[in-house]
């Protein structure tokens, strides 16, 4: 099933109920759903690409960009290894407590403010 919009209620009923969440980008600004996915504790699989490994962390595993074996080798490993899961779940959460709009706002701020010195 692709999904293009839900609400609010329905993302979070997703993150709520999902296993991993699969982000196979072979570029990213920044990825959002792997941020939000993590808030929730939702493992993430993910290309092995700079910006998702800085993101994704330990949270993530990772596979080489544009390799669909390694990828289902992942997956298969997260869906077989509930020990496996709860680690990459647990990091997930910790590694979720280092983004927040408030503290994307302070930074941001903080360009602004030395720019304007």
């Amino acid at each position: 099933q692709t999904l293009s919009r839900v609400s609010e209620k329905e993302l979070v009923s997703l993150y709520e109920n999902a296993t991993f969440l699969a982000c196979p980008s072979s570029y990213e600004g920044f990825c959002l759903p792997v941020a939000e996915a993590q808030a929730f504790g939702v493992p993430v699989i993910a290309s092995d690409i700079p910006v998702l490994r800085e993101v994704g962390s330990d949270g993530a595993l990772f596979f080489p960009s544009n390799d669909a074996n390694a990828m289902a080798n992942q997956i298969e490993m997260i869906l077989a290894d509930q020990s496996r899961w709860r680690t990459v779940f647990d990091a997930a959460l910790q590694n979720s407590r280092n983004f927040s709009w408030t503290k994307a706002a302070e930074e941001t701020a903080g360009i602004f403010l030395r720019a304007l010195s």
